[in-house]
């Protein structure tokens, strides 16, 4: 009769362990055991050690395993994180942006997650995804997230103030899909820098402005680094 039974998954045979007097066995299998795809198999065993029998175990997976992610949409320049929902046995979710992804944050008790975003999904056209892991570190849903944009509905434009030779700073406001700024200084367009919140800019000109003779325009730039504005700016001593 079985003596003794051992464990073997994906071909490495672990200690043997003995058979209970009422004929069972069990043998804790969940630290060794990992995935739905490998391959566990029961060794056993008679008084002698002799192997006389191989039973390979089906397995299936636990429900606390499986879950599903499911993102809200992020609107580029309001909102800072991707949010969302998941079910089952979701324990953490990581941000992939353009094939990038980035490490995993835990979910909420509630039923929800966030993930900060506004500094990794920068564009309308980047491809967004959450990927939600379970308490085994394994991948169990990716969903796409939906970019949207709704300032390119409005007019984009950047309204500079007055610099005065000396001043530090070109300021102004800017509305639409304005997320950058550049300058353009008698003809030569300097690098652009991102705007300062949803409503305002600022360029440090004081080492590039320096006459009130010089033709400078303020140019806007869009998430996806287009020029989509641009205007003048009154130079005064």
């Amino acid at each position: 009769g079985v003596k003794k039974v051992a464990l073997q998954v994906n071909g490495e045979t672990f200690t043997g362990v003995g058979v209970l007097a009422d004929g069972t066995f069990q043998y804790y299998a969940k630290d060794k055991v990992l995935s739905k795809t490998d391959v566990v198999k029961v060794l056993a065993y008679n008084a002698s050690g002799d192997l006389i029998k191989t039973v390979t175990v089906k397995l299936t997976d636990s429900a606390a395993l499986q879950g599903t992610v499911t993102p809200n949409k992020f609107e580029l320049g309001t909102d800072l994180r991707v949010a969302g929902t998941y079910t089952g046995g979701v324990k953490k979710v990581a941000l992939q942006v353009n094939g990038e992804t980035f490490t995993g944050v835990g979910v909420l008790a509630d039923g929800t997650f966030t993930y900060y975003a506004k500094d990794k999904v920068l564009s309308k056209t980047d491809v967004v995804k959450v990927i939600a892991y379970n308490a085994n570190n394994q991948v169990v849903d990716t969903k796409t997230v939906t970019v949207t944009d709704s300032s390119s509905n409005v007019e984009s434009k950047v309204t500079p103030a007055t610099f005065k030779i000396g001043d530090a700073r070109v300021t102004g406001t800017q509305a639409g899909a304005v997320k950058k700024v550049g300058l353009e200084i008698n003809g030569t367009v300097h690098a652009y820098v991102p705007v300062v919140d949803a409503t305002t800019f600022q360029y440090y000109a004081k080492n590039l402005i320096l006459s009130d003779t010089d033709e400078v325009y303020v140019i806007g730039y869009d998430s996806a680094n287009q020029q989509v504005a641009k205007s003048k700016v009154t130079v005064t001593k």
